[in-house]
């Protein structure tokens, strides 16, 4: 037993917090990374009620999802009518950076951020000259919408809900960007604009 275990009311204070700050996306030091072995230290711990030992296995199924460092999950999507993997359309891209956006086009934040990113000179140049891309993945439950979208980005479309089957993206929030390599390893998960 830790010594937060030896006083049950200061223990679930704790984990409360740490859920708070590190696992909310409305904080600043929203860290998944940081996160998992808190997790993994509340799943080892007799002080859990049986709901929130369940609430604690997903979230960490969901925390091993496309990690810093691993490839990403490849899901089949669509180009227009064409159905196409992810992967080919980051190797396609041949950037040595790419942006995956998910996106809802419902979303009023998702689409600030396609707004911001858009404006986002930098990234702009950088998509221009072939040294980044971005893929934006329509991740809502409306394929037929579109916002308009800057014309250098690769539009995909999530027609049969691979984005949201837990197996491939946890997609806890939207927008959610990911910044992998052309070989689909994960450099960096809730990028931020």
């Amino acid at each position: 037993m830790t010594p937060a275990e030896a006083s049950p009311t200061v223990w679930h204070a704790l984990r409360q917090r740490i859920e708070e700050e590190l696992y909310s996306p409305r904080q600043n030091a929203y860290d998944e990374e940081l996160y998992l072995p808190f997790v993994e230290c509340f799943l080892a711990s007799p002080l859990l009620d049986d709901d929130d030992r369940i609430r604690y296995r997903f979230q960490h199924e969901c925390l091993l999802l496309n990690r810093r460092g691993t490839r990403a999950n490849d899901i089949r999507l669509f180009k227009g009518k064409k159905k196409v993997w992810l992967s080919e359309t980051v190797e396609e891209s041949q950037a040595d950076s790419v942006f995956i956006l998910f996106f809802d086009p419902q979303c009023e934040s998702c689409l600030q951020t396609i707004s911001i990113m858009d404006a986002d000179e930098r990234l702009r140049e950088n998509v221009k000259s072939g040294d980044w891309a971005v893929v934006a993945i329509n991740a809502g439950r409306n394929s037929r919408y579109l916002p308009a979208m800057p014309r250098e980005w690769l539009i995909l479309n999530d027609k049969k809900g691979e984005t949201r089957k837990a197996k491939n993206y946890f997609l806890r929030t939207m927008p959610k960007i990911y910044l992998v390599d052309k070989k689909m390893t994960v450099l960096s998960k809730n990028v931020l604009f």
